[in-house]
């Protein structure tokens, strides 16, 4: 008796087919009695199946292995809309970006962000009052957890209002 999976890792995720061949009964650890399963763990994870042919019981063990991807995120463009003087108190700021989130760090501890559920292109506004050197960054994680960060800076000019 044998189990043929139809990939032996797999990501995160992502689901195997494993077949069973051999005999003409089945019953898997996991309960089903079909001969093939498709199973998603989310660790490597042994499935054992047991059959029987004409009286004769076998059982055959198959490991799935799974792993992680990169996850991509990027900066794409920032925007200044103008310098902060007299009578514009307030300059937007814009970041396009592909990833989970988006966050505006600048002067004085500013902190602005944007938390997406899914990885994907985004835009998003904040309004500054202080000038100087503001932070981007773009962030998107994978299925493990692990975070990938891609980061701009730019300049926001002129004098702030009193």
């Amino acid at each position: 008796m044998t189990i043929s999976p139809s990939v032996t890792t797999i990501i995160i995720g992502q689901t195997a087919t494993l077949t069973a061949s051999g005999a003409d009964s089945y019953t898997w650890h996991t309960g089903s009695n079909q001969s093939s399963i498709d199973v998603t763990p989310t660790q490597q994870t042994s499935y054992t199946v047991s059959g029987s042919r004409n009286g004769c019981v076998g059982q055959a063990t198959a490991t799935v292995t799974t792993t992680c991807t990169n996850a991509s995120a990027q900066a794409i463009s920032t925007t200044v809309f103008s310098e902060l003087g007299p009578g514009n108190c307030s300059v937007k700021i814009t970041g396009s970006g592909f990833g989970t989130s988006m966050i505006v760090t600048g002067p004085d501890n500013y902190v602005y962000s944007s938390v997406y559920r899914r990885a994907g292109t985004y835009t998003t506004t904040a309004n500054v009052t202080k000038p100087g050197t503001y932070t981007f960054t773009v962030q998107n994680k994978n299925a493990c957890g692990d975070v990938f960060t891609d980061t701009r800076t730019f300049l926001v000019t002129g004098t702030a209002c009193q």
